[in-house]
C-alpha cells in the first residue's frame, strides 16, 4: 500500500520534472561548449543574454495571459 502510493507519487514527480530538467541540461551543455569555443563572456554580454531571456518570456507570457500582472494559477 505505502509502496504503491510512493511509486505513483514518484512517477508523477519524475514525469513533471523531465521537461524542465532536460531544458536545463541542454542550456548548460550549450553554454559550456560556447564558452570553450569563444571564452568567458563579458558582463555586458551576460546582461544582454538575461535581458533577452526575460523579454522572450514576456513575449510568450503576454499572449498566454493577456497581461503581465495576472497571477499564474492552475486551470480547474
Amino acid at each position: 500500500m505505502i509502496g504503491t502510493h510512493y511509486r505513483r507519487n514518484l512517477r508523477t514527480a519524475v514525469g513533471s520534472s523531465a521537461s524542465p530538467y532536460s531544458y536545463t541540461l541542454t542550456i548548460w551543455t550549450t553554454g559550456a561548449v560556447v564558452t570553450n569555443t569563444h571564452g568567458i563572456p563579458t558582463a555586458l554580454y551576460a546582461a544582454a543574454f538575461m535581458a533577452g531571456a526575460v523579454l522572450a518570456f514576456a513575449c510568450v507570457g503576454l499572449p498566454a495571459f493577456s497581461h503581465l500582472t495576472q497571477h499564474l494559477t492552475r486551470e480547474a
